[in-house]
């Protein structure tokens, strides 16, 4: 029954709203029935410390207020018809008599209003009352013992899940989504298990900080208050109380008197904390735990800034080159955007291609301790990547000239594929073909470049992306997946073979019905096809399953890495139903990357028309319930453009403002290009996927 009503209680729209009228007043003071618990009377006894509950009773069955209830609702109907009236009730003219019997009191009240002009306003006082207890009727009298279920748990996220565990928080999700079905069979919207342990978690945030004036509780704003008292004074406490629960086998009592001189020197030491203090000083250290596990548990991780720019600049080899490359054109600060990333130790690759001219590097990375908005270090340095848009050939084989995306495999290699392409939404000269480009990343020296075959490219072929599937102990034998975006295709390299060769399947075409965006309020339509894979851990025949989808596209597919490879020995008529449909996100999921992370099996993936990130545990169905967003904004994800998971398992993300960079202009004065960065593990945490 209880679980009927959080389902109710969770379907807010479909509610049936009821106001406090003014009739509705008069009827409850004429109906005279007492509170349940009979402290509508002032009694001095509960502040008697001899006082027992148990033993005392109201004798309140005979009494009655002598109030004419007849003429206060005529008052109530005469302010309805008069609303601008704003006389009130002279007390001096209502006189209370003493208490008697039922009859008596209305006979009373009778003689009082008769002849007295019916006021035109009433205004009703409520009177509030404090109940008073003493120490020894609010001591706790149960078993203060502590169990080694309790005993065992170590974080606040634990304490939540103990007091509220999965099985219970997915009971609660399924019956409120079976209550709506049952009161809307149309309803779209759907209840999912972190709905409802952020709900709870938002019932103990009004808790802790109390707001009566707010009404809306979700606001980002007071999940921002709620992280400055955690940060501020709720860190320091958690290690308290959690000594406190470590030593209760040792010395009960000792260590409940230690606590309280902590908590006390924490609330005098402790800068910014006035809300915490209120918290401890109305909540014992057990409930304490309880509160802030759940704010834990409602505010979910969010990524840290870790790189902001309004316009990027370059490390220079001198001020001299700088000055000559504006003055030729060579560089327009204006027409440098960030697009793809890559981590290899304390090294964040950076990307620049030229989508405009007058891109200076390329190819760049920066310093992962460095400063938020530090400048772009040319790799492998300057000279590479100082280009001409009008130049007919490459400086050197290393020279790089329009890089999308790029990948860092655990042989310490950089692979990029390099377009070739310079000046791609103007006058379009392709100054070298499409080509992979291998760097060594211990020593910055070039390794191999090789450029495409003329039967790996189509008339409409664009090239901007690049996966690689190799081992630690198999670093000769790689693989390198390159989707081709335009001409809708997938060509295959193999470094031992030094050879490619083209994978071409109906799911590589993009979704006619896919292709429209909304970004900000920039309306465009991309016909982009099969544009971001992922490769799995090797599964028990050594293969991977590489994940795949078309940028316009809401669906996702797989193939192993077995055909791949071996794509021009097989029947490609029987190899055809060896692509996999996987299923459906949902409606505006179109995504620009994807990366797999093989410690959590979990699938990222961007989500430009939704301003955010989403994922899926590949144990799970492919289904829009198992796809859920884990966290979107609409500043600081405008169009997030490449995502990817690093060897120490953290998420890092790139945001660019594209559709406004190509279709409208960048504000200069305010920050364009971010990279953020979270623990995967943490991204997941209380979600489908983790």
């Amino acid at each position: 029954m209880a679980i009927v009503f959080i389902g109710v209680f969770l379907c807010p729209r479909r509610a049936r709203k009821q106001f406090l009228t003014d009739e509705y007043i008069a009827a409850a003071l004429e109906d005279g029935a007492d509170s349940e618990d009979g402290l509508d009377f002032d009694d001095d006894s509960l502040a008697d410390p001899d006082f027992i509950p148990e033993l005392e009773t109201f004798e309140d069955d005979n009494v009655a207020l002598d109030i004419d209830m007849d003429s206060l609702i005529e008052t109530l109907e005469d302010k309805q018809e008069n609303p601008s009236t704003s006389a009130e009730i002279d007390p001096s003219n209502v006189s209370v008599p003493q208490l008697s019997s039922a009859q008596d009191s209305q006979q009373m009240s009778n003689e009082q209003f008769q002849g007295k002009k019916k006021p035109a306003k009433l205004v009703l006082r409520w009177k509030k009352k404090n109940l008073e207890l003493n120490a020894e009727q609010l001591m706790f009298k149960g078993n203060k013992t502590l169990g080694p279920d309790l005993l065992d748990l170590h974080t606040p996220i634990q304490f939540f899940l103990y007091l509220f565990p999965k099985e219970l928080i997915q009971n609660i999700a399924e019956e409120t989504n079976l209550y709506r079905v049952q009161k809307d069979p149309n309803s779209t919207s759907h209840m999912t298990e972190m709905d409802v342990r952020q709900f709870i978690g938002v019932v103990y945030l009004m808790s802790l900080i109390q707001l009566p004036r707010v009404i809306n509780h979700w606001s980002p704003i007071l999940v921002h208050v709620a992280e400055l008292v955690l940060q501020q004074g709720g860190q320091h406490v958690w290690r308290i109380v959690r000594t406190y629960i470590d030593d209760q086998s040792e010395s009960q009592v000792t260590k409940e008197e230690n606590v309280s001189e902590d908590l006390q020197t924490t609330r005098q030491n402790t800068p910014g904390t006035r809300n915490m203090n209120t918290v401890i000083t109305k909540m014992n250290s057990i409930h304490f735990i309880v509160a802030l596990s759940a704010l834990v548990s409602c505010m979910a991780a969010k990524p840290d800034l870790r790189f902001a720019w309004k316009q990027v600049d370059y490390v220079w080899d001198n001020p001299s080159q700088r000055e000559n490359a504006v003055k030729n054109g060579v560089f327009v600060q204006e027409n440098n955007l960030p697009l793809g990333l890559a981590r290899w130790k304390n090294k964040l690759f950076v990307t620049i291609p030229r989508w405009k001219n007058g891109v200076a590097s390329s190819l760049n990375y920066v310093d992962v301790d460095g400063p938020k908005d530090q400048i772009l270090k040319p790799y492998p340095s300057m000279k590479d990547n100082l280009i001409p848009d009008l130049a007919t050939e490459l400086p050197t084989n290393k020279s790089i000239v329009s890089v999308f995306r790029l990948y860092v495999d655990p042989c310490d290699r950089l692979w990029v594929i390099d377009s070739g392409l310079a000046d791609i939404l103007g006058s379009g000269n392709q100054i070298a073909g499409p080509s992979i480009v291998i760097f060594d990343l211990n020593t910055d020296k070039l390794l191999h470049r090789y450029y495409f075959k003329v039967s790996d490219i189509k008339e409409d072929s664009f090239f901007a992306n690049i996966v690689v599937d190799v081992d630690k102990n198999t670093c000769d034998d790689a693989y390198a997946y390159v989707p081709d975006l335009g001409a809708f295709g997938v060509v295959v390299y193999s470094l031992k073979q030094d050879d490619s060769w083209r994978v071409a399947h109906h799911y590589f075409h993009f979704e006619p019905l896919a292709g429209s965006y909304n970004v900000s309020g920039i309306v465009f339509h991309w016909t982009d096809g099969v544009f971001a894979l992922s490769l799995s851990e090797p599964r028990e025949n050594g293969f991977r399953t590489m994940f795949f989808h078309a940028f316009s596209s809401t669906k996702e597919f797989c193939v192993s890495t077995e055909l791949l490879r071996n794509y021009r020995q097989i029947n490609r008529n029987e190899a055809f139903n060896d692509f996999k449909l996987l299923g459906d996100r949902g409606e505006n999921t179109q995504s620009s990357a994807s990366y797999y992370d093989t410690n959590t099996s979990v699938l990222f993936y961007t989500q430009v028309n939704r301003d955010g990130i989403g994922c899926w545990n590949s144990n799970k169905p492919y289904t829009p319930e198992n796809n859920p967003l884990l966290f979107n904004d609409p500043i600081n994800f405008e169009f997030l453009n490449d995502l990817k998971v690093d060897s120490e398992g953290i998420l890092w993300l790139l945001s660019d403002k594209l559709p406004r960079f190509m279709y409208q202009s960048l504000d200069p004065n305010e920050i364009n290009y971010r990279i953020m960065s979270i623990k995967a593990k943490d991204a997941i945490a209380g979600t489908v996927c983790e």
